[in-house]
């Protein structure tokens, strides 16, 4: 074996044992490779190795962060979209995954209840502004824009504030 082959050896167990505690893209494995003071070639290397084994797939990551966003309660397709174009995915897989598993999502809906469940939760000594505000923030955080987050808001206030 050379000393090529060595570092490329090294570097393919690092990832390893970072894939095994935690699902990586490629962009984010050859980061943290390249963090730990391996050289380009090397990861190249053995990024390519790990990706013909199929342990390198960044739209098996995508799906996978989709189900988890997902199973946390209602988000915003934008919001899931914006996080894995950040970790280094695709724009064409980032679409496809967005497409097939949020396909049908009512995000109007959705932020609806959340602001529903929201207004309801809210403790009774603050005022119906300090709520709806609250309420439109958090939607905000979410990822809902803000025409849908307003609507939703006013929706939830009027029937459970009384008042628009």
């Amino acid at each position: 074996m050379s000393k090529q082959d060595d570092k490329t050896q090294a570097a393919k167990d690092i990832a390893i044992k970072a894939l095994a505690a935690r699902d990586l893209t490629r962009r984010e494995l050859i980061e943290f490779l390249v963090s730990k003071r391996h050289h380009t070639e090397v990861v190249d290397s053995a990024i390519s190795s790990l990706e013909e084994l199929g342990l390198v797939d960044d739209r098996r990551v995508a799906e996978a962060y989709v189900r988890t966003r997902m199973d946390q309660g209602p988000i915003a397709k934008v919001m899931v979209e914006t996080e894995l174009l950040e970790r280094g995915i695709e724009p064409e897989t980032v679409t496809t995954v967005l497409g097939t598993m949020m396909k049908g999502q009512d995000e109007e809906n959705e932020a609806l209840e959340l602001a529903r469940l929201r207004v309801r939760v809210s403790p009774a000594r603050l005022d119906p502004d300090t709520i709806r505000r609250r309420v439109f923030a958090y939607l905000s955080r979410r990822g809902f824009d803000e025409e849908t987050a307003r609507q939703a808001v006013e929706t939830a206030a009027a029937e459970y504030l009384g008042r628009p």
